[in-house]
Order: structure tokens, then C-alpha cells, then sequence
């Protein structure tokens, strides 16, 4: 059996070897359990701070859409004003005209009231305001521009392409006593010359043509002309 013999002096190194270990431990207490801690700790923190970056974006996003759609409601409240005043504006019966309109309406047109937004349309139009109205079959579209034309000083230039209605049309005011007249295909080469002469200002002395309907075809090949005459009522 080996026996190893330590002096006094070997031990007392020794001693003093392991005296400085407690005393660095002691002042030195960081271990790979706080190094773990301290790694997780500043990996938190940094994944804190993206999501706080992320909810400032959100933030500034949901803020902008906030104002948008304040704006927006704002400005259909407004359409919405206007709108409903516009509409009873139009509604009145007390306008230059409007004796005159009940006046066709009865007596020309044999009829007792408006449908819903005739009188409107027939207001605005004799006012001389653009208008684009939108109606159902049969909701009586015809008369927001037949009894303004029947009124008015001047041709009413009509543009649909639907040639049986026109004629349809066309008869029912001829049966009203209104000279209404259509070009389009089919119309014979006489009553085509007297249109544009009656258009262009060489035959419209007598004439008491009060509507044309045109074919979108049969406009655009006499366009010039039209627009000469619309440049002359003006």
C-alpha cells in the first residue's frame, strides 16, 4: 500500500490555496445558473419590446383608419343633408313654370298626379340643371322629359335605341297633338331632309316639331349637326 506524506509546508500551501477559492466565490457569486437566468431575462425583454413595437403600429394603423372613417361618415351625413334638401326643394309647386305644368299634366297628358320623382326630375330640368334619373320599367320615365319638351322653346333631342318603343311613343303624342318625329334606319329619305333641314336652321320656320328621337346610330352620323343646333339654342 502507497503512502503519500505531505509536509507541513505542502499543507499549509494548500490551505491557502483553497482559503482564496471560498474568498473569490464569495466576492465572484455569478454561476452558469445566473448566466442562464440573465440570457432569458434580456431575450424577454427584447421580444417585450417588439411586441410593444408592433402595437405602436397597430396603434398608429387603427388611428388612421379612425380618421378615415370619421371623415367618411361625416361626409355622407352631409350628401345625406343635402340630399334630403335638395329633394324637397325640388318638390315645391311654386316655380315660374309650375303653373304651366299642372296645365300639361291635366290638360295634355290627362294626368291627375305624379308618380314618385316626376315633378322632381320635371323641376330640375326646367331649370336647366343636369339630372341622370334611374327608374324601373313602367315608373314613368318618358314624362320627366316629354313634359319639360312639350314646354320648352326648341327641339328635344331624344337618343334610345329601342326603335319599337319610340314608335310606340311617337303615336301616343301624335295622339296628344305633339309633332314628334324619329330618325333611324328606317326613316324614309324625304322626312330624314326635312329633319336636318329643320336641325340646321333651313326649314324651321313653320316646324313645330317639339321631339326627335334618334338611334345612337343615326346621332353619331348627324352629330355635327346636332351639336350646331344644341350651340344655337344656347
Amino acid at each position: 500500500m502507497d503512502c503519500i506524506v505531505i509536509s507541513d509546508e505542502e499543507n499549509e500551501k494548500m490551505n491557502s490555496i483553497n482559503t482564496v477559492r471560498q474568498f473569490e466565490q464569495i466576492n465572484n457569486p455569478i454561476t452558469t445558473y445566473d448566466n442562464d437566468e440573465l440570457i432569458a431575462i434580456e431575450l424577454e425583454i427584447r421580444d417585450i419590446d417588439q411586441q410593444i413595437n408592433r402595437l405602436r403600429q397597430h396603434r398608429s394603423n387603427l388611428t388612421k383608419r379612425q380618421q378615415q372613417l370619421k371623415e367618411t361618415i361625416k361626409r355622407n351625413q352631409q350628401t345625406t343633408t343635402t340630399t334630403n334638401n335638395s329633394h324637397e326643394q325640388w318638390q315645391r309647386t311654386d316655380f315660374s313654370w309650375s303653373s304651366k305644368v299642372n296645365e300639361m299634366r291635366t290638360e295634355i297628358f290627362q294626368i291627375n298626379l305624379f308618380r314618385p320623382w316626376q315633378l322632381e326630375t320635371i323641376n330640375v330640368t326646367l331649370a336647366g340643371h343636369d339630372c341622370i334619373l334611374i327608374m324601373p320599367t313602367g315608373g314613368g320615365k318618358s314624362l320627366c322629359y316629354q313634359l319639360p319638351a312639350v314646354i320648352s322653346d326648341g327641339i328635344t333631342i331624344v337618343v334610345s335605341p329601342l326603335i319599337s318603343l319610340v314608335d310606340d311613343q311617337i303615336y301616343a303624342l301624335r295622339n296628344l297633338n305633339i309633332d314628334a318625329r324619329s330618325l333611324n334606319t328606317s326613316t324614309s329619305r324625304d322626312e330624314q331632309t326635312e329633319i336636318m333641314h329643320i336641325l340646321d336652321g333651313r326649314n324651321n320656320s313653320g316646324s313645330t316639331l317639339k321631339i326627335l328621337y334618334l338611334t345612337p346610330g343615326m346621332f353619331f352620323l348627324n352629330m355635327q349637326k346636332i351639336i350646331n343646333y344644341i350651340i344655337q339654342l344656347n
